[in-house]
C-alpha cells in the first residue's frame, strides 16, 4: 500500500512541476484586466473544497494530501491559480507531517518561486499567503512575515478590512511565537483599529483569542480578560463546538499562567469533549500535551505520562511524523522526572530518528538538550558534554541563518525603486478596480431599488388584502345583523307573552317580556362587538331559551352544564357563536321531534381550550347539511357555512385560534350528534 501510496505521490509531483514549467517559460496574460477584485471574496466552491482538505488533515494527513494531489491533477495553474496554491501549500504540509520530505521540499520550492507578476492582486494575495503557510510549516519565520506583509499590502491598497485583518493576525502570531512582543504589540494595535469593521465573526473571535494570548505572555493578565470575553461572547453567537473549544483552551491557559492547575486542567477536560464531537485530533493532541504540561507542574509524572501517551497514539493515528517526534520527546521529559533514565534515553532516540530528516533544526537541538539532562542526571558528563558541543553548533548554524534572513529582508527594503515601482502597479490596479467597483455600484443599486418596490408594492397589496378582508368582516357583520332575529321569532314570542296577559298570568307576563326586553338589548348591544364575556354569551342563550320554553312548554327541554372553575368575566368567546343551530332547533325541529328529546349545553376548559358543546338530544338540528334558518323573502343560510365562514374570518384576521367540529357523545347508553366549538383561552 505505502508503495502504490509512494508512486502516486511521484506521479502527481511529476505533473505539478511541469505545469509549473509551462507557466515559467509560458507567462499568461495579466489577470487584471477582466476579474473584478470583490469577486475573490466569495469562492464557495473552492472553500468547500479547501475546507474539505483541512477536515481531512485534523484526522489524517495521508488522507488529505491523496486529495489534494488529486485535485492539484485536474487543475491548470491560470485557470485557478489561487486554489492551485492553496492545494499545493496543503499538500505540502501534509506531506512534511507524514514526513515524505522529498515530496513537501519539492512542493515548498515549487510554491515559493511561483511567479505572481502578471496576476490579479487578488490572486497575489491568497498565494502569497500560500507561501507564507510553507514557509512557517518549515519555520522559515522571517520570509513568512514578509509575505504576510506583501498580502497586508495589497488588502490595505483595496481596502479590504477582512484581508488585513487575516494578515495582521498571521503576522501576530509569528511575532508572539518568536518571543518577538514589542513587535506583536504593535499588531495588536493595528488589529484593535480594524476589528469592529470586520465582517466575519469568526475572524473576529480567532482574533481576540491571540490578542488575548499576547497579553497572557505579556503578563497583562486584566486586558487579557477582557480580550477573552469578548471571544466567549462571540463563541456564543457562532455555537460551533470547536470554537468553543479554541474558548476553552484559552480559558485554560489563562489559569494555568496565573498557576490556578486544578482549574486550567478542568477547562483542558472540557475542550477536548468538544473536539471528540468535531473529530479534530490535531487539536485534541495539542490539548492533551497541555494537560500533560499542567501534571507535569502539579509533579503528578505517572499522569504526565499518560496525558503523553495519548497525544502520541493520536498523532501515530493522524499520521504525523513530526508530532510523533515531539510527544516522543515529551515523554523523554516525564521519564526523566520520574529517574527513569533508561526509558527517557529509549524515548529520546526514538524522537531523533524521527526528527533527524526534518530541515527545522530547532527540534533537533531539543532532543539535544534532552539527551543532555539524562547524562547529567546519570553522571556521564563526556556525553553530556558532546551534546552540549553539538547544541552550541546548531545554534550557532540557526544564529546565523537568522542574521543572513535579516540582511536579505534588509537587502530587499533598500530597493526603493522596485519598491516605488510596486506602488505605481497597485494604484494603478486600485483605479482600475475603482472605476469597475462603481459600475457595479450602479448594477447593485439599481437591483436594491428594484427589491425596494418589490416590497412596497408587496406591503401595499397586504394592506389592501387587509383592508378587503375587513370590508368582507364588515359585510358578515351586518349578514349576521340581517340574520340575528327571525321576525317569526318576534311576533311569536309577543304572541306567546299576550296570551299570559289573556289568561291573566300578568306576573308570568311580566317575567317573559322582560327577559325578552332583556335578549332584544343584548342582540342590539352584542352586534357590533368582535368579542363578549363567557358570562354575556351564556346569559343571551339562557334567555333566548327561556322564550322558547314559553312557547313549546316541555317539548324544549334544554340543559346548560358549565364548569365552576371557569371565569366567566375574563373569558372572551364571537358572540352568539350557536344561535343559528338553537334557531333551527326552536323553528324546524321541535314540532316534528319525540317526546324525549332535549338540548344539553356543556362548557368546560380541556388543556388550554374553552370547549363550548351543544348536543343534539332527539331533536335532529345537528344532521350535517339539514340545518338552515329562513329569513325574509325566502331566504335560506347554511348553519354550518355561516359558522365557518365567521370561523376562518376570526382566525385569519383577529389571529383567534378557534376550530368547529362535529362529534359524538353517549347518553343513558345511546350515542347523540354534538357540536363543539373549541376557543383557544
Amino acid at each position: 500500500m505505502k508503495r502504490i501510496i509512494l508512486r502516486n505521490y511521484n506521479r502527481y509531483l511529476g505533473k505539478s512541476i511541469l505545469w509549473f514549467a509551462l507557466c515559467f517559460l509560458f507567462p499568461y496574460p495579466s489577470f487584471s484586466q477582466f476579474i473584478d477584485i470583490h469577486s475573490f471574496e466569495l469562492d464557495e466552491e473552492k472553500q468547500e473544497l479547501l475546507d474539505k482538505a483541512d477536515s481531512l488533515a485534523q484526522n489524517d494527513f495521508n488522507l488529505s494530501l491523496s486529495l489534494c494531489l488529486d485535485e492539484i491533477n485536474k487543475l491548470k495553474f491560470y485557470d485557478k491559480p489561487g486554489m492551485y496554491s492553496s492545494l499545493l501549500s496543503r499538500a505540502g504540509r501534509a506531506a512534511f507531517h507524514i514526513g515524505n520530505l522529498s515530496l513537501s521540499d519539492s512542493i515548498h520550492d515549487v510554491l515559493i518561486n511561483i511567479p505572481i507578476k502578471n496576476l490579479h492582486p487578488f490572486v497575489k494575495a491568497e498565494i502569497l499567503k500560500d507561501k507564507y503557510f510553507i514557509s512557517k510549516v518549515y519555520n522559515e519565520n522571517l520570509a513568512a512575515l514578509e509575505y504576510a506583509k506583501q498580502a497586508y499590502l495589497i488588502y490595505q491598497q483595496s481596502g479590504f478590512i477582512d484581508g488585513q485583518l487575516e494578515l495582521l493576525h498571521k503576522a501576530l502570531v509569528i511575532s508572539t511565537d518568536n518571543g518577538d512582543l514589542e513587535k506583536a504589540t504593535n499588531y495588536e494595535t493595528d488589529i484593535l483599529s480594524l476589528i469592529d469593521d470586520c465582517g466575519k465573526p469568526k475572524t473576529q473571535f480567532y482574533l481576540w483569542l491571540s490578542i488575548s494570548r499576547l497579553n497572557i505572555k505579556t503578563h497583562n493578565f486584566g486586558k487579557a480578560l477582557i480580550y477573552l470575553t469578548k471571544a466567549k461572547d462571540l463563541a456564543k453567537t457562532i455555537n460551533d463546538n470547536g470554537v468553543n473549544a479554541h474558548v476553552l483552551v484559552a480559558q485554560g491557559l489563562f489559569y494555568f499562567h496565573q498557576k490556578n492547575l486544578n482549574k486550567a486542567n478542568e477547562l483542558f477536560n472540557e475542550a477536548i469533549i468538544n473536539l471528540r464531537q468535531t473529530h479534530d485530533r490535531i487539536s485534541e493532541s495539542h490539548v492533551t500535551t497541555l494537560q500533560a504540561a499542567v501534571s507535569m507542574r502539579q509533579e503528578h509524572y505517572k499522569d504526565a505520562l499518560g496525558y503523553n501517551r495519548r497525544a502520541l497514539n493520536l498523532r501515530k493515528r493522524l499520521g504525523s511524523l513530526y508530532l510523533v517526534a515531539s510527544s516522543y520527546t515529551n515523554m523523554a521529559n516525564t521519564l526523566i522526572q520520574m529517574q527513569q533514565y533508561d526509558s527517557a534515553l529509549y524515548y529520546t532516540e526514538l524522537g531523533a530518528v524521527n526528527y533527524i530528516n526534518y530541515p527545522i533544526k530547532r527540534n533537533i537541538t531539543r532532543g539535544l538538550e534532552v539527551k543532555q539532562e539524562i547524562f547529567l542526571k546519570r553522571n556521564e558528563f563526556d556525553k553530556a558534554y558532546q551534546a552540549l558541543e553539538a547544541i552550541i553548533e546548531i545554534e550557532d548554524s540557526i544564529y546565523l541563518m537568522l542574521n543572513k534572513q535579516k540582511l536579505d529582508q534588509l537587502e530587499t527594503n533598500i530597493e526603493l525603486e522596485k519598491y516605488m515601482q510596486q506602488k505605481k502597479e497597485i494604484r494603478a490596479e486600485t483605479l482600475l478596480q475603482k472605476s469597475l467597483k462603481d459600475r457595479n455600484m450602479i448594477i447593485i443599486k439599481f437591483i436594491l431599488a428594484s427589491l425596494i418596490l418589490v416590497v412596497i408594492s408587496s406591503y401595499l397589496l397586504f394592506l389592501y388584502n387587509k383592508s378587503k378582508s375587513r370590508r368582507r368582516l364588515i359585510g358578515i357583520s351586518q349578514k349576521m345583523i340581517f340574520i340575528q332575529m327571525n321576525s317569526h321569532f318576534v311576533f311569536n314570542a309577543l304572541t306567546a307573552i299576550q296570551s299570559l296577559i289573556y289568561q291573566n298570568q300578568i306576573e308570568t307576563a311580566i317575567h317573559y317580556l322582560t327577559v325578552f326586553s332583556s335578549l332584544i338589548t343584548k342582540v342590539l348591544t352584542i352586534t357590533h362587538k368582535k368579542y363578549i364575556t363567557l358570562q354575556a354569551e351564556i346569559s343571551f342563550v339562557m334567555e333566548f331559551m327561556q322564550i322558547q320554553q314559553l312557547r313549546f312548554g316541555d317539548d324544549m327541554k334544554f340543559i346548560i352544564d358549565i364548569n365552576p372553575d371557569l371565569d366567566l368575566v375574563k373569558e372572551k368567546v364571537p358572540p352568539m357563536l350557536i344561535y343559528p343551530f338553537l334557531e333551527y332547533a326552536a323553528e324546524e325541529c321541535v314540532q316534528q321531534s319525540d317526546e324525549d328529546n332535549r338540548i344539553e349545553i356543556n362548557i368546560y376548559k380541556e388543556n388550554s381550550f374553552i370547549i363550548y358543546e351543544i348536543i343534539d338530544i332527539g331533536l335532529g338540528f345537528s344532521d350535517e347539511g339539514k340545518c338552515y334558518i329562513k329569513r325574509y323573502g325566502g331566504q335560506e343560510i347554511i348553519c354550518e357555512q355561516l359558522t365557518k365562514e365567521r370561523i376562518s374570518l376570526y382566525n385569519n384576521i383577529f389571529h383567534t385560534k378557534l376550530i368547529f367540529v362535529r362529534s359524538k357523545v353517549e347518553r343513558d347508553g345511546q350515542e347523540y350528534n354534538a357540536i363543539q366549538f373549541k376557543i383557544k383561552s
